[in-house]
């Protein structure tokens, strides 16, 4: 989860901004691990951290990483 916090490869909507990476879990599927993030005066607190398999619903083509 901290890999996906500090080094995402996606962050989708800024301010209560969701950073989003795909890894592959114990089982050797691939899913879509999303981290919802507030950010204020340089502090992050994480709110949910979720894992889905939906890519085509939630994973933005031309996104923004960072």
């Amino acid at each position: 989860m901290l890999d996906v916090v500090c080094g995402p490869e996606q962050v989708v909507r800024p301010g209560r901004e969701i950073r989003q990476s795909r890894i592959v879990d114990a089982a050797g599927a691939m899913c879509l691990v999303r981290v919802v993030v507030d950010r204020t005066d340089g502090d992050i607190r994480i709110v949910p951290v979720y894992r889905t398999t939906k890519f085509a619903k939630y994973w933005s083509i031309g996104s923004s990483t960072r």
